[in-house]
């Protein structure tokens, strides 16, 4: 089992509020000075914010829609093909999204209406398909 895998599994075990303090006083840095990092930089920022603003109510983060976990997984993806353009060597918000994505999964999410459900994992699961033909 790979051991990043098992402690990020762990971290999924806390609170939302333990894992809003792990937002929190998260580093978001990139080491290059041109445009598209900083603008990059300046995306988890608020990205980050928003995340911590939110895990900071347990109530809220308990009626949260499918949505919210199929754009926070492409979100990932996109984080983890952009850090590496810069050769990012600890790719701690990727991580951290894991962290969250993680807590998700085992809080399992509550989908209200049946039609948002099937629309937005139907919308993810092409999104998937097409990704592996691109291979």
């Amino acid at each position: 089992m790979d051991i990043r895998k098992d402690k990020i599994e762990k971290l999924g075990d806390k609170s939302w509020e333990e894992i809003a303090l792990i937002a929190r006083d998260l580093e978001v840095r990139i080491e290059h000075e041109d445009e598209d990092a900083r603008q990059l930089e300046k995306r988890m920022r608020v990205i980050k914010q928003v995340l911590y603003e939110n895990m900071q109510d347990p109530e809220r983060m308990k009626h949260l829609s499918s949505k919210f976990y199929v754009r926070l997984n492409k979100l990932m993806e996109e984080m983890e093909s952009k850090l590496k353009k810069y050769r990012a060597d600890r790719q701690e918000f990727v991580v951290f999204l894991r962290i969250v994505l993680g807590k998700l999964k085992k809080e399992k999410l509550v989908v209200t209406h049946k039609l948002d459900r099937r629309v937005e994992f139907g919308k993810h699961k092409e999104d998937a398909e097409s990704s592996q033909e691109e291979e």
